[in-house]
């Protein structure tokens, strides 16, 4: 992935709060943590930023399906607007490695009080998206912000970088801020905009049938 500048190496190696040290504990993320330690391995800079807005305190790890560790090459990328989970904690977005699993002992362990996200927070998202195991492992998750404050064109640039490196069929913004943030431009590639309304604060469900509608024939 191309966001070097997020992280510096040592936000990896934080033993408290850090979840690729629960991650290893399970089986079912074997694939992600291998991506992740191939991740970390790449990283040999020590620059650091802040995040300071209201929609962004500090930055997630993202979540990449293994189909498209495997082919290389995302069918969707979906793009929430920013972390603001406890900045002590380093988390994955949304907890979306946890949208393939219903085993309630595995949620159990990343979601609940003093842990990464309430169960609350993170079963609102996952139900009312409802996304197929086969659209999330065709999957690549993120945050549209991930740098501070003033420096929107940045965010911007290394979302465009992440599209046209790994050339999805559709990219997903979730929530007004990441519309924003991301904005639409001319693409060479056939790469498709598609916005929905982040699910804490409405209750309009059928704009989630809409879009898995869109996504699930697209799935290969």
């Amino acid at each position: 992935m191309l966001d070097m500048d997020c992280f510096q190496k040592n936000d990896f190696e934080k033993k408290e709060g850090n979840i690729l040290v629960r991650l290893k504990q399970f089986n079912e993320f074997s694939y992600l943590s291998n991506f992740y330690n191939e991740y970390i391995a790449c990283f040999t800079n020590n620059t650091t930023h802040s995040n300071n807005t209201k929609e962004s305190i500090k930055i997630d790890l993202p979540f990449i399906g293994e189909k498209v560790i495997k082919k290389q090459k995302a069918e969707f990328i979906f793009y929430f607007e920013g972390s603001l989970a406890k900045e002590e904690k380093l988390s994955i977005t949304v907890l979306s490695h946890l949208w393939l699993i219903n085993d309630q002992n595995i949620i159990n362990a990343f979601c609940g009080k003093e842990l990464w996200w309430t169960h609350a927070n993170f079963n609102n998202i996952k139900n009312r998206l409802n996304l197929s195991p086969k659209v999330v492992s065709n999957s690549y998750i993120t945050d549209a912000i991930r740098f501070g404050k003033e420096q929107s064109k940045k965010n911007r640039e290394l979302a465009f970088e992440e599209i046209l490196l790994l050339n999805p069929q559709v990219v997903i913004c979730v929530g007004t801020k990441a519309r924003d943030t991301i904005g639409m431009r001319y693409l060479s590639q056939e790469t498709k905009f598609h916005f929905i309304k982040f699910p804490k604060y409405h209750n309009e469900n059928e704009i989630y049938n809409h879009l898995n509608e869109i996504l699930n024939p697209l799935c290969k």
